[in-house]
């Protein structure tokens, strides 16, 4: 299946659903909006018309900080996941942006990580935080 990375900006009553599915716990669109109002971006991975992950970016000069990865539950371990963070690394790359992601240490995202050029940092509790610098 394949998933297309796009920014989201204004939300559709299905784009809504979606994240409601996606982020069960937090995606009222007042806790959405507050993020955007901040400055972060919503990126979201689409097929079909349907939302089927999204991520934060909080973006800084030469760098990203990537945050809340979620795929729906009913679609994961089938690569939505992989593919969106392939499509953002090579944004990032484009740009000359290095990504930085701070997750569980026991993560199912841990060898996706590396095996996408993630280098890991330290752990600190019970987290450890990820960088990826941009290729030419």
């Amino acid at each position: 299946m394949p998933i297309a990375l796009e920014q989201l900006q204004q939300l559709s009553a299905d784009d809504q659903r979606d994240l409601a599915a996606i982020y069960p716990e937090q995606a009222s669109p007042h806790w959405i909006e507050q993020r955007l109002e901040r400055g972060e971006l919503l990126l979201a991975g689409r097929f079909n018309d349907r939302l089927l992950g999204a991520l934060w970016v909080r973006p800084a000069t030469g760098q990203w900080q990537l945050d809340k990865l979620q795929v729906r539950a009913n679609t994961r371990r089938r690569g939505v996941a992989t593919q969106m963070l392939t499509l953002l690394c090579q944004r990032a790359d484009s740009s000359g942006t290095e990504l930085l992601l701070d997750i569980d240490v026991d993560s199912v995202l841990n060898a996706l990580l590396g095996a996408l050029g993630f280098v890991a940092g330290q752990a600190k509790a019970g987290t450890r935080t990820w960088t990826r610098s941009a290729r030419q």
